[in-house]
């Protein structure tokens, strides 16, 4: 039986979205998104905030980026994937991430400035 790695979130963007260019002008988009859980620890009620790294390939990368401002509310939808890294000393880091592929934008969008222009790899080096 094949397996599912389905992915749904809802929450604020918490970091200002990045975009980049890779060689062969390949775009890619990353932000962050909260989520907050209200939850009762010990019978008193308290929030859990989770950060989730979220990353968005060409051209949805470019729509999403000319949308996309910290603080919105955003629906997201995609797969979990996890990168492993090793270090010089031999030591493994591991890095999830959630490879978006659809999203929607929730609540009023009309308090933030859209007007801010991608930095390609070219020109970020100058």
């Amino acid at each position: 039986m094949p397996g599912i790695n389905k992915a749904i979130l809802v929450g604020n963007i918490c970091r200002e979205p990045e975009l980049r260019y890779l060689p062969g002008e390949i775009a890619v988009l990353n932000f962050m998104v909260a989520t907050t859980e209200h939850i009762f620890k010990n019978g008193t009620p308290t929030e859990h905030t989770e950060k989730h790294s979220v990353i968005m390939w060409r051209n949805l990368a470019e729509i999403a980026y000319k949308q996309l401002r910290n603080g919105q509310l955003i629906y997201v939808e995609g797969k979990f994937r996890t990168r492993c890294a090793e270090s010089k000393e031999n030591i493994r880091s591991y890095h999830t991430e959630i490879v978006a592929d659809h999203f929607k934008l929730l609540g009023r969008t009309k308090d933030f400035d859209t007007s801010v222009q991608p930095v390609r790899e070219a020109d970020a080096a100058r």
